[in-house]
C-alpha cells in the first residue's frame, strides 16, 4: 500500500490508536469501576470539575458517585482522569467495558 500513512492502513481493523500510550494505556485497559473519575473539559458547562467515584460504565455513559448524588454523564461530551491519571478523551472510549479491556491499542 503506497502513498498511504501507517494510521491510515490501519483504518478499518479492530486496532485503536492511542495518541499517548503509556501509563495512559495502562489506565485505558483497566475496570474503571470504584476509581476516582475527575472531569476536566466538557462540552456541558454542567458536568466541568465533576468528581467522585466510578460506579457503573456502559458503551455510551458513566455513572459517578460523588457528595450530591449519583450523575450519568455521557463520555461523548467529557475529557477526564482516572485516579489523577493523563488526560482521557472520553470519545475515543466510547466502548463497552468489557471491550475496551481487551481491544487491542497501538500507540501514535
Amino acid at each position: 500500500i503506497t502513498g498511504r500513512s501507517q494510521e491510515t492502513s490501519f483504518q478499518g481493523s479492530r486496532t485503536k490508536w492511542i495518541h499517548s500510550g503509556g501509563a495512559l494505556m495502562e489506565i485505558v485497559r483497566m475496570s474503571w469501576i470504584g476509581r476516582n473519575l475527575q472531569v476536566i473539559d466538557s462540552s456541558d458547562s454542567s458536568l466541568l470539575d465533576v468528581t467522585g467515584t466510578v460506579v457503573n460504565e456502559s458503551k455510551n455513559m458513566l455513572v459517578v458517585r460523588s457528595n450530591s448524588g449519583d450523575r450519568k454523564i455521557s463520555k461523548s461530551v467529557i475529557r477526564f482522569t482516572i485516579d489523577d491519571s493523563e488526560t482521557i478523551d472520553g470519545h475515543a472510549v466510547m466502548h463497552r467495558p468489557e471491550n475496551r479491556i481487551h481491544m487491542k491499542w497501538r500507540m501514535n
